[in-house]
């Protein structure tokens, strides 16, 4: 099995920079799982006029969606679609609201779901560039909190997030987002409806064998029933691997069958909102390297409990993973 892994490249010189600083180019790397050998298919650089002024800008790519032939792509402020594996573009999307997005997902009527995390917003966008829904993923902010004539492209960031969206998916026909803060994931047309993922923050939302897999950034896989919507299990990763210390910023599922998932980690960065690395710290002190492991992609057997295989992907460029689809 070959995988596409979506991330991005540190700039040189960017330790102990703000960490949406620290990217200098968005990548995508084929990584084939038998012989564990990679390599880039695709690098990318914003364009100036829809990016935050140098030095403060980030380019890289953040979660994506591999569908039949097309590649779904997001950077900061851009979407962009990609027939592949040709790896040919075939549309380009950016709006003055777009900042800091995590998740680009095509919905099953055709049209996008872009998750703008620095607006605590998701957005349904069609085929002619219209925006035909839009959802704040929390009361109090939204249009509420940001105004309609700003171009937030142009600004580094709006940290801190009330909320911080990051992963969109479907169940029953509706849209639902992660909560990194509130540590869940809810409907956005009836934000009622929730999967409680307790343990610690959330990424990812995949929908397999009527059940939805989430990652949590410490290094679990939270495993909750699509119909009920309670929670089933959880697994920790660190118990498998048993290490007491991080295994990396946990981020980035695929779900293999019904024992195998593959996980993507990136190397611990430094961050200015050290809340959210709050849960690290306890485990830096014995670690290899004063904790920070390589960011890679990693083969768990959830039956056995056994890590199967993993890849250092820092070798060939890719220091922070987002997304993986399999091709």
């Amino acid at each position: 099995m070959k995988y596409l892994v979506l991330g991005g490249s540190h700039r040189e010189g960017s330790l102990g920079k703000p960490e949406w600083s620290q990217f200098e180019c968005a990548v995508a790397m084929l990584v084939d799982a038998e012989s564990l050998r990679h390599r880039v298919v695709l690098d990318y650089i914003s364009p100036q006029d829809v990016s935050s002024p140098e030095p403060a800008r980030a380019v890289l790519f953040k979660a994506g969606t591999l569908l039949n032939d097309h590649l779904y792509l997001c950077t900061q402020t851009e979407v962009l679609v990609y027939r592949y594996p040709e790896m040919v573009q075939v549309r380009y999307l950016t709006l003055p609201f777009f900042n800091d997005l995590h998740h680009v997902r095509p919905r099953s009527n055709g049209n996008l779901l872009v998750v703008s995390t620095g607006l605590d917003m998701v957005f349904e966008i069609d085929r002619s560039d219209r925006v035909v829904n839009e959802w704040a993923v929390v009361p109090e902010s939204g249009w509420r909190k940001f105004s309609r004539e700003e171009d937030y492209r142009l600004l580094p960031t709006t940290k801190p997030h009330l909320s911080h969206p990051n992963y969109v998916f479907e169940l029953g026909g509706q849209p639902w987002t992660t909560r990194f803060e509130q540590r869940d994931a809810i409907c956005l047309d009836d934000p009622t409806r929730r999967i409680a993922i307790d343990v610690q923050r959330p990424h990812d939302g995949e929908i397999a064998f009527d059940k939805v897999y989430f990652t949590t950034v410490d290094g679990n896989i939270v495993i909750a029933d699509s119909k009920t919507l309670q929670q089933l299990e959880v697994i920790d990763l660190n118990v498998i691997e048993q290490v007491d210390y991080s295994l990396g910023w946990c981020r980035g599922l695929h779900v293999v069958d019904e024992e195998r998932v593959v996980v993507g980690f990136s190397r611990i960065r430094p961050t200015r909102f050290r809340e959210n690395i709050r849960w690290v710290r306890h485990k830096l002190s014995g670690a290899p390297t004063s904790g920070l492991r390589p960011s890679r992609i990693a083969q768990y057997n959830l039956a056995s409990r056994e890590l199967e295989w993993d890849v250092n992907l820092e070798r060939v460029g890719l220091n922070a993973v987002f997304s993986i689809h399999p091709v």
